[in-house]
């Protein structure tokens, strides 16, 4: 709150919707090939996965603190600036 002037809880509802995924590959056998079939994510998994992609991304941040880097990811997400 104090960085973007914003209210957090808004920032973060923004950056988890930025980053969720709609749909995923999954394999699916048919005859003897194997196919990539998209599929719609189901929700609880979308939000799962945008908080683990988060996580991840703000590890690999230059901030010094885990707090500071996964700041500066929510609202880099928020924002859009980061391609998940």
């Amino acid at each position: 709150e104090e960085r973007t002037k914003e209210n957090g809880l808004e920032t973060w509802k923004k950056a988890l919707s930025n980053v969720t995924p709609a749909v995923e590959v999954k394999s699916r056998r048919v005859g003897g090939a194997t196919f990539q079939v998209p599929m719609e994510v189901r929700p609880d998994r979308k939000v799962a996965l945008a908080m683990k992609w988060m996580i991840k991304y703000a590890r690999l941040r230059g901030e010094k603190t885990m707090r500071e880097r996964l700041a500066g990811e929510i609202i880099a997400a928020s924002k859009g600036e980061r391609k998940y």
